[in-house]
């Protein structure tokens, strides 16, 4: 059977024989003519009420199916006036449906839904059941696929990528016949035609829709022509949490705002998490906000539009919801999945980026890149190569708590590489402490060996980088070696140089140190090496400290603060400037630090400085450097050499 089209051929064939059969030239066809042309009209708006239908039935489907939420309802006007609407979803494309013009009663089919007791929707033809071939009535909506994988969570509705599809549901579609002139239904996508006994007459019929209703904040109402049966679709509510896609990164073992993004007004926001449980699934609901359920816990904060997540050290994955709730009590949720990841033992950092770690270690960690925040949440590393090792970038170390340490039994414990630095302070101030202790190699007197630092340059250094420390309490110890017959012969400064090394500038703001220095070494500065034998192996960069409380003791004969003992022949030693201001008297500052002994004695060995210059002898050593400036409460003190000197009997 062929597809409808208007019959304007036929008519006009029959008016030219009623033409050809009239008598006489005075015959007047005005009147036919405008028959003619009026039944074209009707004609006309008939098949385009046909094409507009065609098209809301397969809205109307979308509608029902859809298992997703609508963006916006945008009215289509012609003439000032609706005369239909485009509705965008979120993830499907857009339907546009339209309104028709009430017509002549029989002049169209009537085609609405009706909803069965099992809830789903079925067509209706005049208000009776569309029924198949086997005298079933007709499902407007399609039965339900298997489920799919989760997507990223979002706001209210369904979530991820659908599973196998379900049985489709069929749309009708109208059409009139050409021959019959009779509106005519096809229930299997226009394969078959079934008539509705119903003549094509009058003017265009009556639109799918009586009313689409947009005034509810949470759904779309559609009521068809029937004015009494409606359904809805669920609004897309745009609640947002946090930026990005996938899962949202949080620290582990410490708290994390995440902003939340949303319109509107809300009486309240709700937040709960559900850790992963041992099988990977989400278990142990936490019901309430700020309760603490195996480490994660949160609070939120409407004002400011964020959530607050504490993770626990030991990291892991939680589900966040959040809710928004109107006062009327309509609600808006969205969801997202929080990982607090744990630095693994042996990793290498490069990536920009949060990291903790927490836990026991013997491998380290190596980092080399900027933007890198490590965390160090009750994380104790002991190793037998360098503990935390910084290879280049510009990392910060945060330390939380006070059971912080980094351990190196050959090496030092955080070194730092020429080029590079590191930032170490603490998340909740000078409470929180970090312990390092630098390690090193025994070996035969004159064949090697090295001692390292707490914090600097690694002992197969022969440039470091800078050290800043900042809002923290620091213990440090640098390590001694010894010859075959345990004779001392290297030393590595608590903060500073290994023996042998160099280091870069050290900068202590607001910070209480303890640190000690290995043999001969100064405690904050140069470390020492019995095998000196260039200039290149000795550099000091410039050492500054402000409002710190340092308690140091150096190795025997090194300053407490500056250049290391030494004794090698034909050697320059050289360093920057040495700045310290503190709120308290030059002599208070001065008590705490103390020199190991004084070293050698006899000959032009000169004693050490407790700031400045270690002992040596001029004879042998030259010692370069841009002085010492000591500011207290008490007024400044400035030297070329040092300040505090040792003498018999300190």
């Amino acid at each position: 059977m062929t597809a409808p089209r208007r019959r304007l051929g036929g008519l006009l064939l029959g008016a030219v024989l009623c033409l050809t059969a009239a008598c006489g030239d005075d015959y007047d066809d005005t009147e036919l003519w405008q028959k003619v042309n009026e039944h074209e009209e009707r004609l006309a708006a008939l098949e385009e009420w046909q094409e507009e239908t065609n098209s809301n039935l397969a809205a109307l489907q979308e509608l029902l199916n859809a298992n997703d939420m609508i963006t916006s309802v945008t009215p289509l006007t012609e003439g000032g006036e609706t005369v239909g609407y485009t509705i965008a979803f979120l993830r499907s494309e857009p339907v546009t449906i339209y309104n028709g013009t009430k017509g002549e009663a029989g002049a169209t089919p009537l085609i609405g839904l009706k909803e069965g007791e099992d809830g789903n929707w079925y067509w209706t033809l005049n208000g009776e059941l569309m029924t198949d071939t086997d005298g079933d009535p007709i499902r407007a909506n399609g039965e339900d696929g298997d489920d799919g994988s989760d997507g990223r969570p979002g706001s209210t509705g369904p979530q991820g990528p659908q599973g196998e599809p379900g049985k489709d549901a069929v749309a009708p579609q109208v059409r009139i016949n050409e021959d019959t002139n009779e509106w005519e239904i096809s229930t299997d996508g226009g394969r078959t035609w079934t008539s509705t006994e119903v003549k094509a007459t009058g003017e265009s019929g009556e639109s799918l829709f009586a009313s689409v209703d947009t005034t509810d904040p949470d759904y779309v109402t559609f009521t068809l022509a029937d004015g009494t049966t409606s359904f809805q679709v669920p609004r897309y509510q745009p609640l947002t949490i946090g930026t990005g896609d996938g899962s949202l990164e949080v620290t582990a073992g410490g708290t994390t705002d995440i902003t939340l993004s949303f319109e509107g007004e809300y009486a309240s926001l709700v937040a709960r998490l559900t850790p992963e449980g041992a099988d990977g699934t989400f278990t142990a609901i936490d019901t309430r906000t700020g309760d603490n359920v195996g480490g994660w816990s949160v609070t939120a904060d409407l004002e400011n539009k964020k959530v607050t997540v504490t993770a626990p050290a030991t990291g892991g994955k939680a589900l966040l919801d959040v809710s928004l709730i109107r006062a009327d009590g309509g609600k808006v949720t969205a969801s997202r999945v929080l990982e607090a990841p744990i630095v693994k033992d042996g990793e290498t950092l490069t990536e920009a980026g949060t990291y903790t770690m927490s836990g026991t270690y013997t491998q380290g960690v190596t980092i080399n890149g900027d933007g890198i925040n490590l965390t160090l949440y009750g994380a104790t590393i002991n190793t037998s190569g360098i503990g935390i090792n910084i290879t280049g970038g510009n990392p910060t170390i945060q330390v939380s708590g006070t059971e912080n340490s980094v351990t190196s039994r050959t090496n030092t414990a955080v070194a730092v590489a020429s080029g590079a630095s590191v930032t170490i302070t603490g998340i909740n101030g000078k409470t929180d402490k970090l312990t390092v202790k630098g390690g090193g190699t025994n070996t035969v007197w004159g064949e090697g060996g090295a001692a390292g630092a707490g914090i600097g340059a690694a002992t197969s250094a022969t440039a470091g980088g800078d050290i800043i420390i900042e809002n923290v309490t620091i213990d440090a110890t640098g390590a001694t070696t010894t010859d075959e017959d345990e004779n001392p012969l290297h030393g590595g400064a608590g903060i500073g140089c290994s023996g042998p090394g160099c280091c870069g500038d050290i900068t202590i703001t607001n910070a209480t140190i303890t640190a000690k220095g290995g043999y001969h070494s100064a405690a904050i500065g140069m470390g020492y090496s019995a095998f000196l034998s260039t200039s290149e192996n000795s550099k000091m960069g410039n050492i500054s400290i402000t409002r710190s409380e340092i308690t140091a003791t150096s190795g025997s004969g090194a300053a407490v603060i500056g250049f290391a003992y030494t004794d090698t022949y034909q050697l320059e030693v050289t360093g920057g400037t040495i700045t310290i201001a503190t709120d308290e008297s030059a002599d208070t500052f001065l008590s705490r630090l103390t020199i190991g002994d004084r070293g050698a004695t006899g000959g032009t060995y000169l004693p050490p400085y407790k700031i400045g210059k270690g002992g040596y002898s001029p004879d042998i050593v030259t010692v370069t450097f841009g002085g010492v400036t000591l500011t207290g409460s008490d007024g400044t003190q400035t030297s070329a050499d040092g300040i505090a000197q040792w003498t018999e009997g300190q």
